[in-house]
């Protein structure tokens, strides 16, 4: 474990140091891959280990802690965890909740309210120029006829979906920064892929590339209504997804004083030039929305909650890149390990 101190200004402006403030540590993640071949009743099991960075900020009444995860498959997580103490207020004997705060105790509520985090992701992935296409599942129709009980038919074979067990992904690549203000649905199972048009995967000729999907809690919308004056000043909450050209001057999503302006700063006002985001130089911003209705259960502290999101890769390895992890046993000697398994683990003959 290894400890980074942090230098920051104080309120006045002044530098001040933070000591302990970034750790590194490695841990255990329980499996990583495994299979059991039952022709020759032979398991193999590989554990998981990740490596992580944290930090941890309090701020008002609550304290923030964010990882980063980097894990074996190639993928790597982005985590907040709350805690620390809700903002409560008292309600007279007679009084009742009204959904807007919920109690949690005798004649104490705590009112009902979200966290947004915004998540700047300034990709180059495998080169300068990327692209973003956004993926949903699809379900075919069984055709003009509706169902039919006897799908085998000799003229049924000509029909989208007879057995009405088909699906498929559908992918919509983004042109433009407009094209790109998207929300999460898990209904289709959304996630959006950040590929390399101008480098192909060797093993299936198709673009390298990354998927972003979201991970852990209940990313939900944005609640305050178009105009007012929240959503003005925070208008990048009002998508989960957002994708710029990148520039150097474009760093914070709501602009750099988000409390000092009327609004519509950050990139609400970046993106309205609508520039191309098609094999460009881009940057994802992801958005994660914690909706918090309180429960006794959250005082007088308030257990770890959890937003993620994951980036997975896609394409951008030939194989899985976790399978030369040698088992336990083998720790203490790896090399020698790699060295009298090489065979089995080359695959390509």
């Amino acid at each position: 474990m290894h400890y980074w101190d942090a230098l920051l200004n104080d309120g006045d402006g002044e530098p001040q140091v933070i000591p302990n403030a970034i750790c590194l540590h490695e841990e255990d993640y329980g499996t990583l891959w495994r299979h059991h071949d039952w022709r020759v009743d032979d398991d193999e099991v590989r554990r998981n280990r990740r490596l992580v960075i944290s930090f941890i900020s309090t701020i008002g009444n609550y304290d923030f802690a964010f990882y980063w995860y980097f894990y074996q498959d190639g993928s790597i997580e982005g985590q907040v965890r709350l805690t620390g103490c809700n903002a409560t207020g008292l309600l007279e004997t007679d009084q009742q909740e009204t959904g807007y705060a919920e109690m949690v105790g005798p004649s104490h509520k705590s009112m009902l309210h979200q966290h947004v985090f915004n998540c700047r992701l300034d990709f180059e992935l495998d080169g300068r120029r990327n692209t973003v296409r956004e993926v949903n599942l699809k379900s075919v129709d069984y055709g003009p006829d509706g169902y039919d009980p006897t799908p085998h038919a000799e003229s049924d074979r000509m029909r989208l979906n007879p057995h009405g067990n088909a699906a498929y992904v559908e992918r919509t690549r983004f042109e433009r920064e407009k094209d790109a203000q998207r929300m999460t649905n898990t209904h289709s199972g959304r996630y959006w892929e950040i590929i390399n048009e101008d480098v192909l995967n060797e093993a299936t000729a198709s673009p390298v590339g990354y998927r972003l999907r979201g991970k852990s809690g209940t990313n939900t919308a944005f609640a305050m209504q178009p105009g007012s004056s929240m959503a003005k000043r925070a208008g990048f909450a009002m998508n989960h997804l957002w994708v710029t050209q990148h520039a150097d001057d474009e760093i914070y999503p709501a602009g750099e004083y988000p409390n000092q302006n009327p609004g519509g700063e950050g990139l609400p006002s970046w993106t309205a030039e609508n520039r191309s985001i098609a094999n460009e130089d881009i940057v994802v911003w992801y958005n994660m929305c914690q909706t918090h209705v309180g429960v006794p259960e959250d005082w007088p502290v308030l257990p770890v909650k959890m937003l993620s999101f994951k980036l997975e890769p896609a394409g951008f390895f030939e194989e899985n890149p976790s399978i030369d992890v040698p088992p336990e046993h083998a720790i203490k000697n790896v090399e020698h390990w790699k060295t009298e398994n090489q065979e089995s683990m080359d695959f390509d003959g």
